[in-house]
């Protein structure tokens, strides 16, 4: 992300900031839903996957 801001590229910053908020809720969700077996956790970890 540093290299984006040096370049001037935001785009691509935010971008990169956004795929690592979703790869970690997509580790949040994974943990519920390893521990409580929830339907409704498994559908948010697809969810988040479709958002990549």
């Amino acid at each position: 992300m540093k290299s984006e801001k040096k370049d001037g590229d935001m785009t691509a910053s935010l971008d990169v900031a956004m795929g690592i908020r979703t790869v970690l809720l997509v580790r949040l969700y994974s943990g519920k839903y390893l521990s409580s077996n929830s339907e409704k956790d498994g559908i948010r970890i697809q969810k988040e996957f479709d958002s990549l």
